[in-house]
C-alpha cells in the first residue's frame, strides 16, 4: 500500500512539474506556471505607438499583433505596412486601421532546464480603438480628360500602401470597374485612349483596410 501511494505521489509531482497552472495576476494577463506575463501599453488611437512588455522569469521569443471585434471573438493576424509582425520584448508597433477593434498580442515562452517547456501566452485586450483624428487621406488627378493624355494621381498621405488602381464608369457615379490600358510609375500614371470616350476615370488606393477614391474626370473627349 505504501509504494502504490508513493507511485500516486510520484505521479501528481510529476504532473505539476510538466504541466504548469495558468493564473492570471491582478490586471488579468495570463501567467504561465506563476513566473511570466506579457502586457501592451500605449495609446488606443489609430496610428498611436503601443508596446509590448514581458516580465517574469520566462525568455520571450517574440511577439505577434492580432485584432478581434471582440475580446472573445477570433483574433486575426495584423498586416501592416511600416512595422514588422513580432518581434523582441519592448518592441513599439504602430496601431493600424482597426478602429472600433481590440489589439492582442501572442508571446512565444520557453522554460530551459531539466524539463524544459514551451508554449504561448496572451496579453491582456488592449482596446477598443478610436478613429485618429487625423484629416482623411485624399487622391487628386492631374491632366486633362482627352483622348491620348498622360493623367497623374497623387495622395496626400505617406500612410496609403501599394499602387494606384484605376477605374472606368459610363455615368461617373455607378458601375466602377477596373481599368486596363496604359501604366507608368507604379500606376500613379495613366494614358487615356479612344475606347475611354465618353467615359469618366477615376484613381484608387489603399490606407489600412480602407479604400480611398479621387473625384471622376471626364467625359473624355477626343483630342
Amino acid at each position: 500500500m505504501k509504494n502504490i501511494m508513493k507511485f500516486l505521489g510520484f505521479i501528481m509531482l510529476t504532473m505539476i512539474i510538466v504541466f504548469p497552472m495558468v493564473s492570471c495576476d491582478e490586471e488579468g494577463n495570463p501567467v504561465i506556471g506563476g513566473g511570466g506575463t506579457v502586457t501592451i501599453t500605449g495609446g488606443k488611437n489609430e496610428n498611436d505607438k503601443i508596446t509590448a512588455t514581458s516580465k517574469g522569469s520566462y525568455i520571450f521569443s517574440g511577439f505577434s499583433w492580432y485584432y478581434s471585434d471582440t475580446e472573445e471573438g477570433n483574433f486575426t493576424l495584423i498586416i501592416s505596412p511600416d512595422e514588422a509582425i513580432g518581434g523582441r520584448d519592448g518592441d513599439e508597433f504602430t496601431i493600424p486601421d482597426v478602429v472600433n477593434s481590440v489589439i492582442r498580442l501572442n508571446g512565444k515562452w520557453i522554460k530551459a532546464g531539466r524539463l524544459s517547456a514551451k508554449g504561448t501566452v496572451y496579453s491582456n485586450a488592449h482596446g477598443p480603438i478610436v478613429a485618429s483624428e487625423a484629416p482623411i487621406p485624399t487622391i487628386t488627378i492631374s491632366g486633362e480628360a482627352k483622348q491620348g493624355a498622360t493623367i497623374t494621381a497623387t495622395s496626400s498621405e505617406a500612410t496609403f500602401t501599394g499602387n494606384f488602381t484605376w477605374q472606368i464608369s459610363d455615368d461617373g457615379n455607378t458601375g466602377w470597374t477596373l481599368l486596363s490600358g496604359a501604366f507608368e510609375a507604379n500606376n500613379s500614371k495613366f494614358t487615356i485612349s479612344g475606347a475611354h470616350l465618353g467615359k469618366y476615370i477615376r484613381a484608387r488606393r489603399t490606407s489600412g483596410t480602407r479604400q480611398y477614391y479621387s473625384l471622376p474626370i471626364g467625359p473624355i473627349t477626343a483630342n
